[in-house]
């Protein structure tokens, strides 16, 4: 399937079509001060993509990209900081 037919249920129950360059601008948002060189951003939008179903909320958007980072941090340690971001946001956003 792919990512252009996936619609995604934002917080205010309202649906849009899924655009993971939104994805991408809100991790590159979260990475000051962290070494782009050793966490490949592009990497993260695609794997997160491809966990992506129909109907997705923006929350559960949210807990892919963090468990993906999450998952990462054996290649560096900022993966792990840059998944408490996004964690930190998501409970903000509640």
């Amino acid at each position: 399937m792919s990512s252009t037919q996936l619609q995604v249920q934002k917080r205010n129950g309202s649906t849009q079509p899924f655009d993971g360059a939104k994805i991408r601008k809100r991790i590159d948002y979260m990475m000051f001060n962290l070494d782009a060189k050793y966490v490949d951003v592009q990497a993260l939008v695609e794997t997160v993509e491809k966990g992506c179903t129909e109907n997705i909320t923006t929350a559960k958007i949210d807990e892919l990209v963090a468990q993906t980072a999450a998952y990462a941090v054996t290649k560096h340690p900022d993966y792990g900081t840059l998944g408490g971001r996004v964690n930190v946001t998501a409970l903000h956003k509640e």
